[in-house]
């Protein structure tokens, strides 16, 4: 094989015995023998014993069970290098390694000193390390971390007692003896989603009315009964806006079935039914589990008077926290105005979970206070407190399973 053709040989010594004996064993000493007898037989320009010495070492080197000593190696290519000048070849390959092995390698002579240019230490291949339990020796030399070779190298990898020992020219250490030295990306993060519900309600309501100085026509009341309705109930995130999320609170009850208490403290059974619905809209700022959101709405209560039950509608602000995970949800919120105030309170857990949607029980509640003077004159002063509390059943989205 000439010496400037390109090759790649390799063999590991724990191979089967019928692959061992493609290549002839090689000692240590055979190594440093070979590499004197170069040296000495070029001081005679003996060129044949040379290139015969290169050939063992190429067929031998497969086979070798140690580590390739630098010093006999380097000397070897010290003598090739010479004789590749003299023949006109590219002796820069083996010069060039022989100098990286041993910066002090002797015998190179001085037309060789004079024509040589020293070329950049080889740099470390980017993001990899030599495979776990191995090591590396590139031209005898131990390796920390794998170069970037070209040129003419003898390289080995000891792993498990074995060694896998190959010359190169003009290629990079094998892919298979190294791993990267990068962090696995971590798993994408799920994209961040809201909550919502809609469920049937059932509980009980209360409607009372307290006045500074109560009379016949104008007193302390209440309604209490069955509070049955429907809530929607959600926060979704506002696609590519960066965070940003709207939400609603939205419950449509009635109390019916009520015990009605008048002026007189009399009761009396009402089959009238009170509509006490809220309705609140929000925006503002979710992240991954919850949402802190600002809005408005209004609520609607009762005010009653010897002649008749009115409603009205409360106009008011509203803030709300809500906090979820997988499948459990808990909210409040609330807002006043100086005529009335509001608490809105929800939670509940999914006990099944199929593609986001699942079987929801939960808890609403929801509180309305207002106050006024009696116009005219205003001489007296009056509150309204609406209570109602159920327990819920519905569907659950966005959920995890």
């Amino acid at each position: 094989m000439s010496s400037s053709a390109r090759f790649l040989l390799a063999l590991s010594v724990g191979w089967a015995p019928a692959a061992q004996a493609a290549c002839t064993a090689l000692t240590e000493n055979e190594v440093r023998a070979i590499a004197e007898q170069s040296a000495n037989a070029l001081l005679t320009d003996d060129t044949t014993t040379h290139r015969r010495g290169w050939g063992e070492l190429q067929d031998g080197f497969p086979c070798l069970q140690a580590q390739l000593p630098k010093e006999a190696w380097a000397s070897l290519l010290v003598s090739e290098a010479i004789v590749r000048n003299a023949l006109g070849e590219d002796w820069l390959q083996p010069l060039d390694t022989a100098l990286e092995a041993w910066p002090d390698a002797p015998g190179i002579p001085d037309f060789l000193r004079e024509q040589y240019v020293a070329r950049d230490p080889a740099q470390p291949v980017p993001h990899r390390l030599v495979r776990p339990g191995a090591t590396l020796f590139v031209d005898g030399v131990l390796m920390a971390r794998p170069p970037q070779l070209s040129g003419l190298h003898a390289v080995q990898l000891l792993e498990n007692g074995y060694w896998t020992n190959l010359i190169l020219v003009a290629d990079p250490i094998p892919l298979a003896w190294l791993v990267s030295d990068e962090a696995p990306p971590p798993p994408p993060k799920p994209p961040i989603t809201g909550r919502g519900s809609l469920s049937l309600a059932v509980g009980l309501s209360t409607v009372s009315q307290s006045v500074s100085v109560p009379g016949t026509f104008f007193g302390d009341t209440g309604q209490t009964g069955v509070l049955t309705g429907v809530t929607l109930i959600g926060v979704e995130p506002i696609p590519s806006a960066g965070g940003f999320a709207v939400g609603w609170d939205l419950r449509g009850a009635v109390q019916v079935a009520s015990i009605a208490t008048d002026a007189s403290r009399e009761r009396t059974f009402s089959p009238s039914p009170l509509p006490v619905p809220d309705g609140y809209l929000s925006v503002g700022w979710m992240g991954r589990g919850w949402a802190i959101l600002g809005g408005a709405g209004a609520s609607r209560s009762w005010v009653t008077t010897a002649e008749a039950i009115a409603p009205y509608v409360y106009p008011q602000p509203h803030l709300a926290v809500d906090i979820f995970s997988k499948r459990a949800d808990f909210g409040f919120g609330g807002g006043a105005t100086p005529s009335a105030a509001h608490l809105r309170m929800h939670g509940g857990s999914a006990v099944t979970a199929k593609d986001g949607f699942g079987l929801r029980f939960g808890v609403d509640a929801s509180a309305v206070f207002a106050w006024f003077d009696e116009a005219p004159p205003g001489a007296r002063t009056a509150s309204v407190v609406s209570f109602g509390l159920g327990g819920t059943v519905g569907m659950g989205w966005d959920l995890g399973e």
